[in-house]
């Protein structure tokens, strides 16, 4: 037997990291959780594809964006790199549903289908980073199982407008696992170029560049898709101390001038978020949301989250406020916390994974805890997206350890997995159907919650909507009672005591509300609209211009001003407001037909039916756009077609005397004519 040379030198394992695996080691168990793991996602949330939009700023991001809603162009690329609005710069999100909008329109399905695979695309992720990163492919699949069907996870799933947050996990994700295959390179060449035993700082190799660069660009897409991406370096230097033992072969200064460029991009996007939230005005001031507040709802938030974690009841798509913040029970949690961290970073002498998931869980809930407050909720489920997964590896390495001198630990284990997953597949599955609209949703968050100003608001919307006036009355009132100084409530209730004809009731709402929020662009086209309906046409046009100029993208306003303008005859400056309104939203039937209506009053026919034309591609039970291109047909002559539309708009609206009228007039046109 030849005998070893002891002069050799032999590759050696650097301290912590993962060990390495033979080509093909365990690549069959591999692919067959990379399967079960998708087939469960899309399984249990298939459900969310028959749900439907919900009027939780799915209008303001989908339904009723202009830029969206014509899908993916030239321009709406510009504005989506260009724009802050919603009061966050994230570019990729608003191309994802540009590019959904451009397959699916607004079929919400497509839209849920899109959500749904990139949440599953982040579990594979999630599975796969942390079984290279430590070797471990039942705890790595049970991690990632949790991830994917908590339910807690429901409102990033089943919310289209939280697309930012399941777009930003999955580059999150990429950019973790380009960071493993970093690290594996970067200690691979270190070992191979080690002077002797003995800890040593290796430097910077170009064979690990690309997993680098990969790293920083996944990243940079992250942040370009949700702000709060910004923590990611701070977990890659906990990942650095576990799993990957980094710090062991490593200086702290080597690791932290790796993360720079890291830490300055991630201090870019949080500035530019700051900027917009505060250019929005959605960043309440402290006489609204005093500092000691702003505490207390981050330490009871922390523990809240927690609770829900192991008990996911209750869960709500909006939490209001607290009006006050118990002094006591607040030091109580916050000591518990600080004994609770204390006792972690102990025990992580021994079980470093213990601190890692701790520290995981409280630095990705950092930007969202409440501290900068955005908006007026306390806190919101789709913020513990990311972070759970700290909280999952936690239980599932301390399971692990716990078991290893159990008699039939694997069996045990197994069970209790099986268990928790079906637990957590259930509760998943009821919690999506509460998404399945705004009412069953916003009902929900009334039930489980106190005061829910906002829940009460949007139903009282989505009640208008659906023509039940009588209910959504009651509820805008239960929001301005609970909120005196809600504007949106003030102008939403006005909307409905205009639909049932209370103009001078609604009226007075709307001032309220432009009392409450001067620059409030929707009260001034709603108390423009109700003012025309009154004939005060003066007051009207002033109030719609008002609109226009604050925001000169309100198709919906550019309509109302054109309809103001052409009842005082005044039909080219109508037809102008109508051009804009069409620039600005082709894909909506009303631009077509208001413009349409006022080229008829000019005699220009044939421009007229070609909007008309347009109004009803767009939309074919457009009552009025058949009623007024049978008009205008039958002006030109041509009856046939002309009572063709005329009874199509009286079958689909019955009380249409409008075109009953001239339905009449056409059949006798059409009789006389024969006649001749």
């Amino acid at each position: 037997m030849a005998k070893r040379n002891p002069n050799s030198r032999q590759p050696q394992a650097l301290p912590g990291s993962p060990v390495p695996q033979p080509p093909g080691a365990g690549t069959r168990n591999v692919t067959l959780v990379c399967a079960g793991l998708f087939l469960l996602v899309v399984w249990t949330f298939w459900p969310s594809v028959s749900n439907d939009f919900v009027n939780l700023d799915d209008p303001m991001y989908v339904c009723e964006n202009v830029h969206v809603l014509n899908g993916l162009t030239w321009q709406g690329i510009g504005w989506a790199f260009s724009s802050l609005d919603g009061g966050f710069w994230h570019p990729l999100t608003w191309l994802s549903l540009m590019l959904d909008c451009q397959m699916f329109g607004l079929r919400a399905g497509g839209h849920h289908l899109t959500s749904l695979l990139l949440h599953a695309a982040t579990t594979l992720l999630l599975f796969l980073t942390f079984r290279r990163m430590t070797g471990a492919t039942w705890r790595s699949a049970a991690v990632a199982a949790l991830f994917a069907l908590h339910p807690l996870h429901v409102e990033s799933v089943a919310w289209v407008s939280d697309r930012k947050d399941v777009l930003g996990a999955f580059f999150w994700m990429l950019a973790l696992l380009s960071y493993a295959l970093y690290v594996e390179r970067f200690q691979a060449r270190a070992r191979e170029s080690a002077p002797g035993p003995g800890p040593h700082v290796p430097r910077f190799r170009f064979c690990a560049a690309p997993c680098y660069v990969l790293c920083l660009c996944f990243f940079v897409c992250g942040l370009m898709s949700k702000a709060t991406v910004l923590t990611l370096p701070f977990i890659l230097l906990l990942l650095d101390w576990w799993p990957l033992g980094r710090f062991q072969i490593s200086t702290v200064r080597h690791l932290l001038f790796e993360k720079l460029p890291f830490f300055v991009v991630g201090a870019i996007a949080g500035l530019i978020s700051v900027y917009g939230q505060n250019n929005l005005g959605a960043l309440p001031d402290v006489v609204q949301f005093p500092v000691a507040d702003r505490l207390s709802n981050a330490v009871l938030s922390y523990a809240r989250y927690l609770a829900q974690t192991f008990w996911p009841f209750n869960l709500a798509a909006y939490y209001p406020y607290p009006a006050t913040f118990p002094l006591g029970p607040t030091i109580a949690v916050a000591l518990l916390g600080l004994s609770a961290s204390a006792l972690l970073l102990w025990a992580a002498r021994q079980h470093r994974y213990l601190a890692v998931g701790w520290l995981w869980y409280g630095v990705t809930l950092l930007p969202v805890i409440g501290l900068v407050q955005v908006g007026g909720h306390a806190r919101a489920d789709r913020y513990t997206y990311l972070p759970l997964i700290g909280l999952f590896i936690m239980v599932v390495w301390a399971s692990q350890d716990l078991a290893k001198r159990w008699r039939h630990q694997v069996a045990i284990l197994s069970s209790v997995a099986v268990l928790t997953v079906s637990v957590c597949l259930l509760l998943t599955r009821r919690q999506i159907g509460y998404w399945r609209d705004s009412e069953t949703l916003l009902r929900q968050a009334i039930a489980v919650t106190r005061d829910n100003h906002m829940a009460q608001n949007n139903l009282g919307v989505a009640l208008t909507k659906q023509g039940q006036l009588d209910e959504a009355v009651s509820r805008l009132q239960e929001a301005i009672r609970i909120a005196p100084n809600y504007a949106e409530a003030y102008n939403n209730l006005g909307t409905a005591l205009a639909m049932q004809g209370r103009l001078d009731d609604a009226i007075a709402r709307f001032q309220v509300a432009l009392r409450l929020k001067p620059h409030y662009a929707q009260a001034h086209n709603d108390l423009g609209a109700a003012l025309g309906r009154q004939g005060r046409m003066d007051e009207a046009i002033a109030q719609l211009e008002e609109a226009v100029r604050l925001a000169p993208a309100f198709a919906d306003a550019r309509c109302n001003l054109g309809d103001a303008l052409a009842a005082e005859s005044r039909f080219d400056e109508a037809i102008t407001q109508y051009q804009q309104a069409i620039l600005l939203n082709p894909n909506y039937p009303d631009t077509h037909n208001h413009p349409g209506i006022a080229l008829s009053s000019k005699g220009r026919l044939d421009e007229a039916i070609g909007h008309f034309q347009q109004a009803l591609q767009l939309n074919p039970d457009y009552a009025e756009a058949h009623g007024n291109l049978g008009a205008a047909l039958g002006r030109k002559g041509r009856f046939d077609e002309a009572i063709s539309h005329l009874q199509e708009a009286v079958r689909l609206k019955p009380d249409y005397a409008a075109a009953r009228n001239n339905l009449v007039a056409a059949l006798a046109a059409k009789a006389a004519n024969s006649k001749k």
